[in-house]
């Protein structure tokens, strides 16, 4: 059963609320909840942000996630990354590039910012998501001011085309889609040949991609649970696709968060907690010892 049917139910009966209660709160029917609990039906994006509401709980509490699950313990964020998380949040995508500026002029490299800077305020962007403290225009709002920056970052970053190839992209129809552009970004970083897809695309062109970059390694994204048969059905059909080299496969985003081994039920041959991890998991999929890709470290500052 899954940790959401398993939350779901234990929640309500803390609530003192009954299958009927909840379903006439949330105006569905009560077989529906009834579906929910018994693991057989899970819920689409509005009615699980209405399940939480109307529970008075957090999005991760009800999927079953932990307090050190990525983004769900508040107060973890460095001053930086707070700072510009407040000035993408005020509009002001100006202040926000002159403080990665800065940070760049004092030594730090571009990988240094994603993982110190970046990362940290868009777990801190889903965490507010998740407590209700954050609209869904301002996700939205910081998703694409950062994935603007994000390219005027790697902008004169070259590509090393000797290096083993990567696909990343999110399954259909997932639309967080920053934390594996931000993979496929630090893999660029590290020498490899990072090529990241976007989102919503079959499996019959995903399988031209990487054969047709000759992709040593696939990596997929899925931040809710009902996006996970997707992904299993993605990883069979790549992996039934007979493609010479035959490429690892690598999971993640906060439906594995959760459940940590997950990863191994859709067939996965690895599974990363967050981008960082995610380069050192590449190396080992593919047995790369540090450097091995052609390290990009010249490239540590931005020209």
């Amino acid at each position: 059963m899954s940790s959401f049917a398993v939350q779901l139910k234990a929640i309500r009966k803390e609530r003192g609320l009954t299958q009927k209660d909840l379903a006439s709160m949330l105006e569905i029917a009560n077989t529906t909840v009834a579906n929910y609990e018994q693991g057989t039906r899970f819920p689409d994006e509005a009615v699980l942000r209405g399940i939480a509401d109307t529970l008075n709980v957090s999005l991760d509490k009800l999927l079953g996630g932990t307090p050190d699950s990525p983004g769900a313990a508040p107060g973890t964020v460095s001053a930086d990354s707070s700072a510009y998380l407040e000035y993408i949040l005020e509009g002001n995508a100006g202040k926000a590039q002159t403080l990665l500026w800065n940070t760049l002029e004092a030594g730090a490299g571009v990988a240094d910012l994603y993982l110190t800077i970046l990362q940290p305020a868009l777990r801190e962007v889903g965490r507010r998501w998740e407590a209700g403290d954050l609209d869904i225009d301002e996700e939205h709002q910081f998703t694409e001011t950062t994935e603007r920056i994000m390219a005027w970052l790697m902008a004169d970053v070259p590509v090393n085309f000797t290096g083993p190839a990567f696909i990343g992209f999110c399954i259909a129809p997932e639309p967080h889609k920053i934390g594996m552009r931000m993979v496929t970004d630090l893999l660029t970083l590290d020498g490899w040949r990072g090529v990241f897809l976007g989102v919503d695309l079959p499996a019959s062109s995903i399988i031209s991609a990487v054969e047709r970059h000759g992709a040593r390694l696939v990596g997929i994204s899925a931040a809710m649970n009902y996006h996970i048969n997707p992904v299993a059905t993605m990883i069979q059909a790549i992996k039934s696709a007979d493609l010479d080299p035959a490429p690892q496969i690598m999971v993640g985003g906060q439906a594995f968060n959760r459940d940590k081994d997950l990863w191994l039920q859709v067939g996965a041959d690895g599974f990363s907690a967050d981008a960082g991890a995610a380069v050192s998991t590449a190396r080992e999929l593919l047995s790369l010892s540090s450097g091995a890709t052609g390290t990009s470290e010249e490239f540590r500052r931005h020209k």
